[in-house]
């Protein structure tokens, strides 16, 4: 496993992400719903060597 000082760091400056939703399920069980910022976006895009849609 990599420690995580050995990760890469990526300086981006990044805007504050919104807030994540609690949603809760049919049967009681809770999940988390959040939306990412367009430099999220671009930043998973450009590490997965993708183009954004």
């Amino acid at each position: 496993m990599q420690a995580l000082s050995d990760l890469p760091v990526h300086p981006l400056a990044m805007e504050t992400p919104s807030t994540s939703k609690v949603i809760t399920d049919d049967d009681g069980k809770n999940w988390y719903n959040w939306e990412l910022t367009e430099t999220e976006r671009a930043h998973i895009a450009s590490m997965l060597e993708t183009t954004e849609e």
